[in-house]
């Protein structure tokens, strides 16, 4: 369902692995009188990797009411660099994350543009939605590596080189195609239902696959282009309300390779196959159904329309 109040969005590739989208991050909970250069400083402390070269901007806007915290915006020089703050900072226990007496919480920046055309990236999951999928050939491998040749630090277990490693937010732990189903039991390998799944390590590594591969054209062998979409996966009821915490995900799961077929499940419900049960908010039928009614998030344009509208109201 399109409004004209939601941007259109125009992508025909994934972002590159150091596009300003995947450099961008959201801090909440922080005191009014830190200053950007304790920001900074309190980040390195909590990256031994880092220093505050690799901080290229932080953006304190100014509260527009009389809180006494307020939030920020910080644009790192790489994606490996902002992974690593984010997995350092998912880490931290309440009393490790304060600074200055505040807990602080922290998420990857959204896009203006990507927040006000779909809900679900105020979700926090480990779990992600492919829309527009070809219908016909068993094009899972084939899709696997064109992810992976954007994203080659979060390959799955089974797709790794020898030596090859996850970057800080882990890796992908199997993507599925969604197959059509046999009379009397079974699936077609060749006949898709025209989406999948993919499922990651953290939630973080979500957050970011997320807004890197929202929008792509996408061929099998040259043939049959079509605009293929990722999401975060929303469990029915989900509305896109944010999660009470906000320093990122846990680093739970093995690490597993991803299955070369697309019969084997985890999820239950999401298009009739095996167990993928609860999650997909109703994604199986009718793609465009997105965003209805979402209205608001990330109206102000703090940090050049980033934060995923998390700083709402000040």
């Amino acid at each position: 369902m399109e409004s004209k109040n939601f941007p259109k969005i125009d992508r025909t590739e994934p972002l590159e692995e150091n596009h300003e989208d995947l450099r961008k991050l959201y801090f909440s909970n922080i005191k009014k009188d830190v200053t950007a250069d304790e920001l900074k400083q309190w980040i390195v402390e909590q990256v031994p990797t880092l220093t505050v070269d690799n901080i290229i901007t932080v953006d304190l806007p100014e509260s527009k009411n009389d809180k006494p915290i307020k939030i920020a915006f910080m644009t790192v020089d790489s994606t490996l660099h902002c992974d690593e703050i984010v997995a350092a900072i998912s880490k931290l226990k309440d009393d490790d994350a304060k600074f200055k007496g505040n807990t602080v919480n922290m998420k990857r920046a959204v896009p203006k543009n990507l927040n006000l055309a779909e809900q679900s990236f105020r979700i926090r999951t480990d779990k992600l939605f492919l829309a527009n999928v070809q219908k016909t050939g068993d094009i899972q491998k084939e899709l696997m590596d064109y992810i992976y040749s954007f994203a080659p630090d979060c390959k799955d277990e089974e797709s790794r080189g020898p030596g090859e490693v996850c970057g800080p937010l882990g890796g992908i732990k199997k993507i599925t195609i969604i197959k059509e189903k046999e009379e009397g039991g079974g699936f077609k390998i060749n006949e898709n239902k025209g989406y999948g799944f993919i499922e990651c390590e953290t939630c973080d590594l979500a957050d970011r696959l997320a807004i890197q591969f929202f929008q792509f054209s996408w061929s099998t062998g040259g043939v049959d282009k079509r605009t293929v979409q990722l999401k975060k996966s929303m469990k029915d009821g989900d509305q896109g309300v944010p999660g009470k915490r906000g320093r990122g995900g846990m680093r739970g799961g093995q690490m597993r390779g991803g299955p070369r077929g697309g019969q084997r499940g985890g999820y239950g419900g999401y298009g009739q196959q095996q167990a993928y049960g609860g999650y997909g908010g109703g994604y199986g039928a009718g793609y465009d159904a997105y965003g209805a009614g979402y209205g608001g998030y990330a109206q102000q344009a703090y940090g050049g329309g980033y934060g995923g509208g998390y700083g709402q109201g000040w």
